[in-house]
């Protein structure tokens, strides 16, 4: 049985409708994606978690204030207090490789007291050896934002690049100053404009509250559609050696909550060595090359799983499917990242395309493709066949 385009863009068009965490289309969402389960003939799974909005609507922007503060102390601190200026950019130069970590794990999910019932939903199915486990991922909420999804990357880029050049720059002149005597005014300035572009950046960032204006077809609609389609197509024929679970996420733009929560509840029902979670973000763009993130981070790191990825290369390979190689330097923070942290081997399929009126009112089944969809569930289906003859011939 193949994979059909035809299905999972059809199941797009019901769930794209805007379903921000809390709100009918959210609820009617849920009850989409348990029906649609069930007539793929599965007993449905659900974990209950509370969840929040707090942090991307209220802590990520307060978060900026104090780097404004921050920013602002060390360059007044450079022209008055210089000890100053050289002690709080040592300390925010001290502070990247925690903010870095941060940027491709995220935070521990912790169950608020007071929250919205959000709920993960699964499905599995077993095989005859049991020698591996699979988990596909999609998550079904979405959000708009005032900013675009391009905005806000280059606000964040320019906000941790220019920051970092103006802490270094102004822990130079500190020194000078402090030190040598004297002042390097090309430096000064130099730190000074650095600053200012980061503090605007930060200014802006603040003015980005969530929304419930987006329909969510291509974030992450099609995921879901892709997880569903392909529960569809292995039902009757399911692998021999590999355990697969059909995972669908709630509160992922809120900070991936529902991929933590799941992997702190159910941690020690899976193997380290030998489970591999496959998320899926953004499946079927039209106009774009579907892709596999195999790096993260600044500096530049491989970070999710090679063996996944020369999985997803050779099944692209096999289809005749063109897969790129993605980076992805900060800003991109989705389900397969607090699976990561806990240890076990993930990677993320998709376009990475940071355009496609994502988290707007403009994410609509107009940046869809049944063409696109079907190669992305191909890839999918090819890498479980893939890795079940491999572990066949491990016999």
């Amino acid at each position: 049985m193949s994979f059909s385009g035809d299905l999972a863009y059809k199941f797009t068009e019901k769930i794209a409708i805007p379903r921000l965490i809390g709100t009918e289309g959210w609820k009617k969402a849920q009850n989409l994606i348990k029906d649609e389960f069930k007539k793929n003939g599965y007993e449905i799974q659900v974990q209950n978690f509370k969840s929040s909005m707090f942090m991307v609507n209220v802590l990520l922007r307060v978060a900026m204030i104090p780097l404004l503060i921050i920013i602002i102390l060390i360059i007044f601190g450079y022209y008055f207090y210089p000890w100053v200026s050289l002690i709080l950019s040592a300390l925010i130069l001290g502070l990247v490789p925690i903010i870095g970590k941060y940027a491709t794990s995220g935070t521990e999910y912790k169950e608020p007291k007071k929250g919205i019932n959000s709920q993960n939903i699964f499905v599995k199915l077993k095989s005859e050896t049991s020698k591996a486990e699979v988990v596909f991922i999609g998550h079904y909420d979405t959000k708009s934002q005032v900013l675009s999804i391009v905005q806000r990357v280059i606000c964040f880029v320019l906000l941790f690049i220019f920051g970092l050049i103006a802490c270094i720059l102004f822990f130079i002149s500190s020194i000078f100053k402090l030190f040598l005597l004297t002042e390097n005014s090309v430096i000064t300035i130099s730190g000074l404009v650095c600053a200012i572009i980061a503090g605007c950046a930060a200014i802006i960032l603040m003015t980005n509250a969530v929304q419930n204006k987006s329909p969510g077809a291509l974030d992450n609609g099609t995921a879901v559609a892709t997880v569903i389609e392909l529960s569809r197509v292995f039902k009757d024929a399911p692998p021999k050696n590999i355990d697969l679970m059909f995972l669908c996420t709630d509160a992922e733009e809120q900070g991936v909550l529902g991929a933590s929560a799941f992997i702190q509840k159910y941690e020690d029902q899976f193997s380290k060595e030998n489970t591999y979670f496959i998320n899926f973000e953004g499946p079927g763009a039209k106009d774009v090359d579907l892709g596999v993130l195999t790096s993260f981070g600044m500096p530049k790191k491989q970070y999710t799983s090679k063996k996944l990825n020369t999985l997803a290369i050779q099944a692209a390979e096999s289809l005749n499917i063109n897969l790129k190689k993605h980076y992805w330097p900060i800003g991109l923070l989705a389900d397969h990242n607090p699976i990561m942290k806990h240890g076990f081997k993930a990677t993320m399929l998709g376009p990475m395309t940071i355009s496609a009126g994502i988290h707007t009112p403009k994410d609509t089944m107009e940046n869809v493709s049944r063409e696109n969809l079907e190669k992305a569930g191909r890839i999918a289906q090819k890498i479980i066949e893939l890795f079940d003859l491999e572990l066949n011939q491990k016999d």
